[in-house]
Protein backbone atom coordinates (compact mmCIF):
# COMPACT_ATOMS: atom_id res chain seq x y z
CA UNK A 1 0.00 0.00 0.00
CA UNK A 2 2.81 2.34 0.92
CA UNK A 3 4.38 1.69 -2.32
CA UNK A 4 0.85 2.77 -4.31
CA UNK A 5 1.21 5.38 -2.23
CA UNK A 6 4.36 6.98 -3.02
CA UNK A 7 4.05 5.91 -6.71
CA UNK A 8 1.05 8.37 -7.32
CA UNK A 9 2.08 11.10 -5.47
CA UNK A 10 5.47 10.61 -8.00
CA UNK A 11 3.26 10.68 -10.90
CA UNK A 12 1.81 13.62 -9.38
CA UNK A 13 4.89 15.55 -9.33
CA UNK A 14 5.99 14.76 -12.32
CA UNK A 15 3.27 13.87 -14.76
CA UNK A 16 5.45 14.07 -17.73
CA UNK A 17 7.37 11.01 -16.57
CA UNK A 18 4.60 8.91 -16.48
CA UNK A 19 3.73 6.60 -19.94
CA UNK A 20 0.17 6.46 -19.01
CA UNK A 21 -1.01 9.18 -18.52
CA UNK A 22 -2.12 11.17 -21.42
CA UNK A 23 -3.47 15.09 -20.86
CA UNK A 24 -3.98 18.67 -22.45
CA UNK A 25 -4.50 21.52 -20.39
CA UNK A 26 -6.17 24.88 -21.39
CA UNK A 27 -6.46 28.33 -19.96
CA UNK A 28 -9.90 29.60 -20.99
CA UNK A 29 -10.98 33.49 -19.80
CA UNK A 30 -14.21 34.53 -20.34
CA UNK A 31 -16.04 37.94 -20.31
CA UNK A 32 -18.77 40.21 -20.45
CA UNK A 33 -18.48 43.19 -22.79
CA UNK A 34 -21.27 45.46 -23.34
CA UNK A 35 -23.18 45.72 -26.66
CA UNK A 36 -22.81 50.12 -27.08
CA UNK A 37 -24.33 53.08 -25.58
CA UNK A 38 -27.11 52.50 -23.76
CA UNK A 39 -27.11 47.91 -25.08
CA UNK A 40 -29.08 46.09 -22.58
CA UNK A 41 -27.55 43.25 -24.04
CA UNK A 42 -24.04 42.57 -23.04
CA UNK A 43 -22.00 39.84 -25.22
CA UNK A 44 -20.39 37.53 -23.65
CA UNK A 45 -16.39 36.95 -25.57
CA UNK A 46 -14.03 34.27 -24.41
CA UNK A 47 -10.56 33.43 -25.47
CA UNK A 48 -9.03 29.40 -24.87
CA UNK A 49 -5.24 28.88 -24.98
CA UNK A 50 -3.25 25.12 -25.27
CA UNK A 51 -0.55 25.15 -22.52
CA UNK A 52 1.02 22.73 -24.48
CA UNK A 53 1.02 24.14 -28.14
CA UNK A 54 0.45 27.82 -27.35
CA UNK A 55 -2.20 28.42 -29.51
CA UNK A 56 -4.56 30.97 -28.70
CA UNK A 57 -8.44 31.59 -30.10
CA UNK A 58 -10.98 33.71 -29.17
CA UNK A 59 -14.80 32.79 -29.35
CA UNK A 60 -17.90 33.85 -29.17
CA UNK A 61 -20.47 30.45 -28.31
CA UNK A 62 -19.15 27.71 -26.65
CA UNK A 63 -19.09 25.36 -30.24
CA UNK A 64 -16.42 27.56 -31.18
CA UNK A 65 -14.51 26.55 -27.57
CA UNK A 66 -15.07 23.03 -27.93
CA UNK A 67 -14.33 22.36 -31.38
CA UNK A 68 -10.58 23.75 -30.38
CA UNK A 69 -10.04 22.41 -27.68
CA UNK A 70 -10.94 18.65 -30.04
CA UNK A 71 -8.92 19.97 -32.61
CA UNK A 72 -5.86 20.20 -30.40
CA UNK A 73 -6.42 17.27 -28.03
CA UNK A 74 -6.57 15.62 -31.58
CA UNK A 75 -3.59 17.06 -32.50
CA UNK A 76 -1.63 16.28 -28.94
CA UNK A 77 -3.06 11.83 -29.71
CA UNK A 78 -6.03 12.14 -27.43
CA UNK A 79 -8.70 10.61 -29.08
CA UNK A 80 -12.07 12.59 -28.36
CA UNK A 81 -13.98 9.35 -28.45
CA UNK A 82 -12.06 7.82 -25.74
CA UNK A 83 -13.15 10.30 -23.51
CA UNK A 84 -16.67 10.45 -21.38
CA UNK A 85 -16.83 14.81 -21.44
CA UNK A 86 -19.29 16.92 -22.72
CA UNK A 87 -20.70 18.00 -26.35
Amino acid sequence: MDQIIREDQNARRHPHKSRHLRYASFLIRIWQESGGTGSQNPRWRGSVESIQKGQKEHFTDMEALIRFIRKVSQELGISWDERKCIA
